[in-house]
């Protein structure tokens, strides 16, 4: 991961404790994160789904300054104990997603035996790429207020037939 990659997403998924995102964000958050922790895309995402446990890999705090999966992302958005998100905004949110997989490739491309786990979180960054799209077709043509026409990845597809 880059240095300002690390510096763009430093504090985002702490900074907004007490919310601040808006009721539309969050359920365009939620939609895109669906999409992300579905089991349609378990093969690419399971690796992601919790932290490094450094009983298997040791090293992996030492070379990662900020580590970051999608299950703290879910607790994040989700807040603590059924409370407020601690994103204050989607850029937040989509900073924290953008970590999981920077630091999957910062620490695992440089390992050749690895080099499988890096290409899992470039399939995943342009699955991330693909939702921040269409969150934005939401949020700057939607229409029809807070939520209205979110479905998630999996129900889109079946629309298209």
């Amino acid at each position: 991961m880059s240095e300002a990659a690390s510096d763009a997403g430093a504090g985002a998924g702490a900074a907004g404790v007490g919310g601040g995102m808006s009721v539309a964000d969050q359920n365009i958050c939620k939609a895109a994160l669906e999409v992300l922790l579905s089991p349609t895309n378990g093969k690419k995402n399971y690796l992601f789904l919790q932290p490094v446990d450094p009983k298997f890999v040791p090293n992996y705090n030492d070379v990662v300054k900020r580590p970051m999966d999608l299950g703290t992302i879910k607790k994040n958005l989700d807040g603590a104990e059924g409370g407020t998100t601690t994103y204050r905004t989607r850029e937040e949110f989509w900073a924290d997603v953008d970590v999981v997989f920077e630091n999957a490739i910062f620490f695992h491309t440089p390992i050749k035996e690895n080099a499988w786990i890096a290409k899992l979180a470039k399939q995943m960054q342009k699955l991330v790429e693909r939702e921040k799209k269409k969150a934005e077709k939401k949020v700057s043509g939607g229409g029809g207020g807070a939520g209205a026409g979110i479905v998630s990845g999996a129900t889109q597809k079946k629309k298209r037939g």
